[in-house]
Order: structure tokens, then C-alpha cells, then sequence
């Protein structure tokens, strides 16, 4: 008789190869995932970085702005020119820091979305309705 190719072990063996092929798998995305998620980490570090940069390039144009306009009011208004400067960086200071303040969350960071997926469960379950076989079934089961 001619053998056959089929592997032995029946049923449980092949279940066990579906088993190690489905951790394999597992094994890949989550290492696919840990190097997405490193990536993601190196780009939020740069874009920090080069945020970080343009904060202080910005501050000292604004600082040498600052110097010029006080030497040419020198001689007449350097105290005026230094207190509208002054003035003027508080109240762009104060409204930055009311935006940020209004953007960030009150420290419950996944409370907004909680309640959107309870109030879109709960509208869910009103919206879904049992056959009438089944409704007699469950009232019966009571």
C-alpha cells in the first residue's frame, strides 16, 4: 500500500499546530506593535524638540525686539516703550495660558468618552428588540 502525507496525531495535533500558529501570530503583531509604538516615542521626542527650539528662537526675537524699540525711544519714552512691552507680553501670556487651560482635561482623561459609549449603550439596547418567541422564553425563565 502507498503511505499517505497526512499527519499523524489526528485531531489534537492539529489543534495544538493551530494553537502555536495563532501565538506566533500574536507573538508578530505585538511586536509590531511595540515598534510602532517606539517610533511613535522618537517622533513625539523630535517634534518636542523642535517645538522646544522654536520657543526659545521666538523668545529671543521678542527679547531683541524689545531692545530695539527701547533704544529708539531711549532719549524720550524708554519707560513708557518698556511698560507697553511689559503689558503687552502679561496679557499675550495670560490669554495663552487660558487656552491651554480650557484644552486640557480636568484630570479624568477617558471620562468624556466613558459616558459616550454608556449613553450610546444604553440607546443600543432600547433600539434592539427580542423576537416575541424569545420574550416569552425570557419571561418564562424569570
Amino acid at each position: 500500500m502507498a503511505e499517505t502525507n497526512q499527519p499523524e496525531g489526528g485531531l489534537f495535533a492539529t489543534f495544538k499546530r493551530m494553537l502555536a500558529t495563532f501565538r506566533d501570530i500574536l507573538e508578530n503583531r505585538f511586536e509590531l506593535f511595540l515598534t510602532e509604538l517606539e517610533e511613535e516615542r522618537i517622533r513625539l521626542f523630535d517634534a518636542l524638540l523642535l517645538a522646544l527650539v522654536g520657543v526659545v528662537c521666538a523668545l529671543m526675537a521678542l527679547i531683541v525686539l524689545t531692545f530695539i524699540v527701547v533704544v529708539i525711544f531711549w532719549d524720550t519714552h524708554r519707560i513708557l516703550a518698556l511698560a507697553l512691552f511689559g503689558l503687552v507680553y502679561a496679557g499675550l501670556a495670560v490669554t495663552v495660558f487660558w487656552i491651554l487651560r480650557s484644552r486640557l482635561p480636568d484630570g479624568k482623561l477617558f471620562r468624556r468618552q466613558w459616558n459616550k459609549s454608556k449613553r450610546t449603550a444604553r440607546v443600543s439596547k432600547n433600539r434592539i428588540r427580542m423576537p416575541a418567541f424569545a420574550q416569552g422564553i425570557a419571561r418564562g425563565s424569570k
